[in-house]
């Protein structure tokens, strides 16, 4: 009898008990740059970074002007912003930036230096924007086709979101 009434008690508690929610696992940047997963949001059709993301993560990757033993298009660095604050912040940021004109532009130059922010949402694929560095210093993801300059404040905040210091370098 005392068994029956143990295994009723367990029985009804498990039936009344909330199940944890699960979070996806931390994300990690691809070692290189030409393993990052490509841009499968359909909603990044229309606009360089789609509304209310709920999570980005920043890879930073090395260009040609690195020191021995820094391979261009390696992984330098990476930042994981979890809440959905800061990476509301960087769309929106993202989504300000004017479009580069039609037709030829002149550029410095272009060492490949790149970074790849990852936004996450709680129910659509990722939104991939890639940043480049140096050159042109454009943003663009792969559905939009058109790519945007970058702004001195955001191109200065990526990078400060994702510094290395000079000893990893």
């Amino acid at each position: 009898m005392a068994i029956a009434m143990v295994a009723a008690v367990w029985v009804a508690s498990a039936s009344s008990s909330v199940p944890a929610r699960l979070e996806p696992a931390r994300p990690f940047c691809a070692s290189t740059r030409f393993l990052t997963p490509p841009d499968e949001n359909p909603r990044s059709a229309s606009v360089l970074v789609p509304a209310a993301p709920r999570q980005v993560l920043l890879c930073r990757y090395y260009g040609l002007n690195e020191p021995p033993g820094r391979p261009a298009g390696t992984l330098a660095a990476e930042r994981f912003l979890p809440r959905a604050a800061p990476s509301r912040s960087l769309a929106r940021e993202f989504d300000a930036l004017k479009p580069f004109p039609d037709g030829p532009i002149h550029c410095p130059m272009d060492d490949g230096s790149d970074l790849y922010a990852l936004f996450r949402y709680a129910s659509q694929p990722e939104a991939t924007v890639r940043v480049s560095l140096s050159g042109c210093r454009g943003a663009a993801n792969e559905l939009m086709r058109r790519a945007f300059f970058t702004s001195s404040r955001l191109q200065n905040r990526l990078r400060a979101l994702t510094h290395f210091a000079s000893s990893e370098h």
